[in-house]
């Protein structure tokens, strides 16, 4: 049994449902990982509209972790084929960063975030006050281990380096 954190599905501000499959089974057979939609008001999937991660990256990448802030489509992509093991840390896989506009979802933005170690039960994307928080998760010492954000207006600022013992997880806001 498999548990993991990571959201498959992301209302935007505009209520469009997005929804991103891995492109595995339990039989641990890859099939083209995908974004797919359902624009606001409607009870179909969008024919015309998907991410196509095979397409755009290369046969075998998956997207891990998505998410949607400000309508834009924010997706942590393996750079290479994802070997679908039964490991915490999948071998030699490194994880990038992503941005789409949805009126263009054939043109990626690469983010100016270090590569990760996979994120293969945790979801590496929080919103807490408004501001879009990205988990970049590496183990071996000599790698970017921490937080990343992206504020309302898009501007990317490192927030805070941690030790690589310990795995950024979800961030949260603790109430007073």
């Amino acid at each position: 049994f498999f548990l993991s954190e990571n959201n498959s599905t992301s209302l935007s501000d505009n209520d469009d449902l997005y929804i991103c499959s891995w492109g595995w089974n339990q039989f641990n057979e890859g099939n083209p990982s995908k974004v797919i939609r359902i624009k606001s008001g409607e009870t179909d999937f969008d024919a015309d509209w998907e991410i196509n991660i095979d397409e755009l990256f290369g046969p075998g990448r998956i997207a891990q972790s998505m998410i949607s802030y400000k309508n834009k489509i924010y997706l942590h992509v393996s750079n290479g084929p994802y070997s679908f093991v039964d490991a915490d840390e999948p071998d030699n896989i490194t994880m990038s960063y992503y941005v789409f506009d949805p009126n263009n979802p054939t043109m990626p933005e690469l983010l100016d975030i270090p590569t990760s170690n996979t994120s293969v039960r945790m979801n590496v994307f929080s919103i807490v006050d408004d501001k879009l928080f990205i988990s970049v998760p590496n183990i071996k010492s000599d790698k970017f281990n921490g937080y990343f954000s992206i504020d309302e207006n898009g501007v990317l600022k490192k927030e805070i380096t941690i030790a690589n013992k310990y795995r950024p997880t979800r961030f949260y806001k603790l109430a007073p």
